[in-house]
């Protein structure tokens, strides 16, 4: 998955297969949140109908839908933490808790609980993302940018409960 909308190759080559995930990142992308969020929920729906709700795609569709909400002003809709936690899940099942793209999706679920103020959560999520981050950078660099995302992140986070220092830190790892 993308970091909202930050993409590393490997992500790219994972959503090459999914129509319906490229029009979905198309449509963020043009900064349509509403027909983002449309496009995903019905592409979504129609996978359950199948039996793939469970698959790659869904899981990249989760990530797609939540990042449309989380820039849409709708971070707080009943079914997000549910769409992040879904992503996460899918992922894992697919690929292996340690996998880059588990990370993305982790990323992005922090970031939902960050801007919902539950802070502990967010950390958690940042924390799980930056261990699968910090061991993928060292052995292939593709994925430094996702890392320094992750420590974007951790910045506000820990600025937010007053912890400056690590704030600091994280800021400036991220550059």
């Amino acid at each position: 998955a993308c970091v909202l909308g930050a993409c590393s190759s490997d992500d790219i080559d994972e959503m090459e297969g999914s129509a319906r995930v490229a029009e979905v990142r198309t449509t963020l992308d043009r900064g349509d949140y509403a027909e983002a969020e449309r496009v995903a929920r019905t592409a979504l729906d129609s996978l359950a109908l199948i039996g793939e709700g469970r698959s790659l795609e869904a899981g990249e569709l989760s990530d797609a839908l939540l990042i449309a909400l989380a820039r849409g002003g709708k971070a707080t809709a009943p079914d997000a933490v549910e769409l992040a936690e879904r992503a996460v899940a899918i992922k894992s099942e697919v690929w292996g808790p340690r996998h880059p793209s588990v990370a993305t999706s982790l990323d992005n679920a922090g970031w939902l609980f960050f801007v919902r103020g539950d802070y502990e959560a967010a950390g958690g999520r940042y924390d799980a993302a930056l261990a699968i981050l910090d061991s993928a950078a060292a052995e292939d660099s593709d994925h430094r940018v996702a890392l320094a995302t992750v420590h974007s992140h951790l910045g506000p986070l820990n600025q937010e409960l007053g912890r400056f220092s690590a704030a600091r830190a994280h800021y400036e790892i991220a550059l």
